[in-house]
């Protein structure tokens, strides 16, 4: 048997691994630094860097037949980081890589080559130098404070990356666009629900543990009103299908996160909880654990808690 190495809450089992968060007290923007490096990542394994053109190739020629482009990106991937606890701050250490890479690493773990290169160099979810491109996700919880609800979408089935879950803004870094998350986490934001945001945190970062590129976790304030969220200019409205406005209590919020998984995925044994490792039967699993720890650092634990046992431990 598997065992399994994902994040537990009460009798769920979370596909996604924390590296570092700290829910009571997240990181304001002028307590994360970035240093990105002028270096390009490159594959280390010879055999996975010729793959590389082979997983380049099926794309694009599955591409056009569909009529379609598939096209290489910047992406800005995590190469280390680290933490001082006595002047509370994060340092993220950040290079360049591109979606090709992305590709034939983190979203080829399935193919034996991949594998084995993991497995050489450390296959462990802590262990940033093995080798993937490792491309760093920003997700960023968003509260309205005129109308007290926090901001949960459902993505578009056309989106490659978790299409169809519920979820909050969120998007990649872009090395050319992006000099730290909280850039991301604005422009994914103006993008998805037009609209500015202010009083942006981080609370951590962890990896997904389905692909396990880098995931950030972000929380903001707006103080656009719900009828102004709808009205605003989306430019990147094709991302979701819907928008919901969730009252941020702990009741409201708690009763939406386990209403949207109150289903487990075709297949799974009995008593192995909502989620398994890879899979998640409606939402982005950093997405669900991000609006969890905005809840709890609003309302502390006891409260999240005492309302999740209410709906799911029953």
């Amino acid at each position: 048997m598997v065992e399994y190495k994902g994040e537990v809450f009460g009798d769920l089992k979370i596909p996604f691994v924390v590296l570092h968060e700290d829910a009571k007290k997240p990181y304001s923007e002028d307590e994360v630094e970035t240093n990105l490096s002028s270096s390009i990542f490159e594959i280390p394994d010879s055999i996975v860097r010729n793959f590389k053109e082979e997983v380049v190739e099926k794309k694009r020629k599955e591409a056009e037949e569909k009529g379609k482009a598939f096209f290489d990106g910047p992406m800005t991937r995590l190469e280390d980081y680290t933490v001082d606890d006595t002047d509370h701050k994060l340092y993220l250490y950040l290079e360049r890589t591109s979606y090709f890479t992305f590709a034939a690493t983190n979203k080829s773990i399935d193919k034996e080559m991949v594998r084995e290169m993991m497995k050489l160099r450390g296959d462990s979810y802590l262990n940033l130098n093995d080798g993937l491109a490792n491309p760093i996700g920003v997700n960023v919880g968003v509260v309205s404070e005129s109308d007290n609800v926090i901001i949960i979408t459902r993505r578009s089935e056309k989106l490659s990356q978790y299409p169809g879950l519920y979820g909050i803004p969120a998007g990649f870094m872009n090395p050319d666009k992006d000099k730290t998350p909280f850039d991301t986490a604005r422009r994914e934001v103006e993008e998805e629900m037009g609209i500015d945001v202010n009083d942006l945190k981080m609370i951590g970062i962890g990896r997904a543990g389905d692909d396990r590129h880098v995931e950030a976790l972000m929380s903001a304030i707006t103080d656009y009103t719900t009828e102004e969220i709808e009205a605003a200019p989306k430019s990147g409205k094709w991302e979701h299908v819907e928008i919901n406005y969730v009252d941020f209590t702990p009741k409201d919020v708690m009763n939406h996160l386990t209403k949207t998984i109150s289903e487990e995925p075709a297949g799974v044994p009995p008593g192995t909880g909502v989620w398994i490792p890879g899979k998640s039967p409606s939402w982005v699993p950093a997405q669900w654990r991000s609006v969890m720890d905005i809840l709890i650092n609003e309302y502390g634990f006891k409260d999240v808690w005492e309302e999740y046992k209410n709906k799911m431990m029953v």
